[in-house]
């Protein structure tokens, strides 16, 4: 598996806003959570695409129907960025029909945080952004509490995408990463840790007890391009 590779890259928070406008972030050199996601989500479709560049796969991924078109374009909420790239044939969540149980939330962390987020202190992206969030309100949204994620280890395949979901109000999931590999009843997640580094958890139900206000997981698996360009 590609992401492999960077174990050890460090770790850098806030890494799609160190700019005042939006612009398309490509590292391979340092990471968060949802940036090694994505970059590793694109470098294996490259590998099954390669007429189309990695800054494409990226974009297609990051933005609403993959236009990139300021920030407000970009998925913020990762239950969004899921909607987006399910309707677009690029991921399947499973969460559900794995026996995921109900997560009613309301999603508007962003607007309820807006000293949080430098941008949203200009109006007309404020509004914008809390736009997007009522499309959100009907959402239907499950994640596999922390206590049964041992009974869906064996559905786990590499490159599955695991979100951890949280009890903090208004907010979907605090976390991401990918299964590496999955051992007898155990799977490993690698991921870019706010302790550090691109580093491996041995056992994924172990690392989500540590997790600070963690409900469980959400997994959603990446479709493969090579096989949705033959439909």
């Amino acid at each position: 598996m590609v992401a492999q590779q960077y174990v050890g890259a460090p770790y850098r928070a806030g890494l799609l806003d160190q700019t005042p406008r939006e612009e398309l972030v490509l590292r391979l050199d340092a990471f968060d959570c949802v940036l090694f996601v994505e970059m590793m989500l694109a470098l294996a479709r490259q590998v099954q695409q390669p007429q189309v560049s990695l800054a494409m796969q990226v974009q297609s991924l990051r933005y609403i129907n993959g236009v990139l078109d300021g920030y407000c374009s970009r998925l913020h909420y990762f239950s969004d960025w899921v909607r987006d790239n399910q309707r677009r044939g690029l991921v399947a969540e499973v969460t559900s029909q794995w026996g995921g149980q109900p997560l009613r939330k309301t999603l508007n962390f962003m607007t309820r945080h807006r000293q949080a987020y430098p941008l949203l202190s200009q109006d007309e992206i404020f509004f914008c952004i809390r736009e997007r969030e009522r499309t959100l309100v009907a959402l239907p949204l499950s994640y596999i509490p922390t206590e049964q994620i041992p009974r869906i280890v064996p559905l786990l395949q590499p490159g599955d995408i695991v979100a951890i979901a949280t009890a903090i109000p208004n907010l979907d999931v605090t976390h991401t990463g990918l299964i590496l590999s999955r051992q007898g009843g155990t799977a490993q997640l690698i991921h870019a840790s706010p302790s550090g580094s691109v580093r491996v958890a041995p056992d994924v139900a172990a690392y989500v007890r540590t997790v600070p206000q963690s409900l469980g997981i959400r997994v959603i698996r990446p479709l493969d391009a090579v096989e949705r360009g033959r439909e």
